[in-house]
């Protein structure tokens, strides 16, 4: 017996097979459902300047705090935070906040160069990067002077007359 033989197992496994593209199609739904639906809770709740600040606060290691100088919205409508350090001099970074729907490959400029993946969802992009490289340059060779000054260590006083030291 064929399995071409009109009357057999052809109609009935033509109906499987539309099941299982059917079942196969309302998984991918569900799932493509399930990726974006907290994406789509995040791009809602939008940009704040507590985000942007604390994102500016990671970068620096500890080293300062920025506070919201002022914010305005650039020529594409989007909100910019100008951030400043509490640091002196003052290290000034402008962040606006971007939106990722998929991950994003990059290759890395560090020494040791290689693959990085740069998450879904929000994030912050610096705009003013030749004013912050600067401000934070200037930052850097005050500490060089500084601690220069101070007998190679920022953490020490300077030394105290007497023969105790």
């Amino acid at each position: 017996m064929s399995w071409h033989e009109p009357g057999t197992a052809g109609p009935k496994r033509m109906r499987d097979r539309k099941a299982a593209v059917a079942v196969a199609l309302v998984a991918v739904l569900i799932q493509t459902a399930l990726y974006f639906a907290p994406l789509v809770v995040q791009y809602a709740e939008g940009d704040t300047a507590e985000v942007a600040i604390a994102t500016a606060d990671g970068g620096a290691g500890g080293e300062y705090a920025f506070s919201l100088e002022r914010e305005y919205a650039d020529e594409e409508g989007r909100t910019v935070y100008r951030c400043v350090s509490d640091s002196r001099p003052a290290v000034v970074m402008e962040l606006r906040r971007e939106f990722r729907w998929l991950p994003q490959l990059r290759w890395s400029q560090s020494v040791v160069p290689g693959p990085l993946i740069d998450d879904p969802g929000p994030y912050y992009e610096l705009v003013n990067k030749d004013e912050w490289r600067e401000s934070y340059l200037e930052w850097n060779r005050e500490q060089m002077r500084q601690e220069a000054e101070n007998g190679g260590s920022l953490l020490t006083d300077p030394p105290q007359g007497g023969e105790d030291g």
